[in-house]
């Protein structure tokens, strides 16, 4: 009769188990985005990089998956001025803004957002549809979610397919003696990579 007992109550604890179903909120911290570029130059391919400072971004409230979260999160900025990049050199700085990022459409106006999400909440892959200087582009990306809620994407698109040639041709110019390899060779890199980061809060309860 006790075994019979203890059968019952094993079996309704284990129904109830699975009954219980784990849901999950995410939130974004629109403040903790942070945007940031690499550039490359020599034949070496050394990286120059530097920091989007005037990010705006939009988020939900609450979504209940992580792709949710992320389909419905879009950034913008403009780089109406030298100020709006950080590379931690003023003079590069100014460089950039001078012979690249103001040949471009509408002081290089951007917008961002996540689409074809695919993964888990430990990692994955995802596309940002990256519109700048007037056109658009798909821009393949992996992103990782640590247990701390640190967010991180990265990826990276050919300048030229975003019609950024004269931008390019004018910065590999004005820098065509600072781009010089140990071989000799000036080389400004066509590849522009990308890092998206913040922190996304998860909380998990039963219903």
């Amino acid at each position: 009769m006790r075994i019979s007992k203890i059968l019952v109550a094993s079996l309704f604890i284990s129904t109830s188990a699975l009954a219980a179903k784990t849901e999950c909120i995410y939130q974004l911290d629109p403040a903790s985005v942070k945007v940031n570029w690499t550039a490359f130059k020599t034949t070496e391919k050394v990286a120059v990089q530097g920091t989007v400072v005037d990010v705006k971004v939009e988020s939900p409230q609450k979504s209940k998956s992580l792709k949710a979260l992320l389909q419905k999160t879009i950034g913008s900025g403009s780089f109406d001025s030298v100020k709006k990049s950080d590379s931690g050199n003023p003079a590069r700085d100014q460089t950039v803004y001078d012979k690249f990022f103001s040949l471009l459409a509408n002081h290089a106006q951007f917008k961002g957002t996540f689409s074809s999400v695919k993964g888990d909440d430990a990692a994955g892959t995802v596309t940002l549809m990256l519109s700048v200087n007037q056109k658009k582009e798909g821009v393949p990306m992996t992103y990782k979610l640590a247990d701390d809620g640190a967010f991180e994407a990265t990826g990276s698109f050919d300048m030229l397919s975003l019609g950024m040639q004269k931008a390019h041709e004018s910065i590999h110019t004005a820098c065509e003696v600072l781009h010089k390899g140990k071989d000799g060779v000036s080389k400004t890199w066509t590849e522009l990579a990308l890092k998206i980061s913040g922190m996304i809060k998860k909380e998990c309860a039963q219903k």
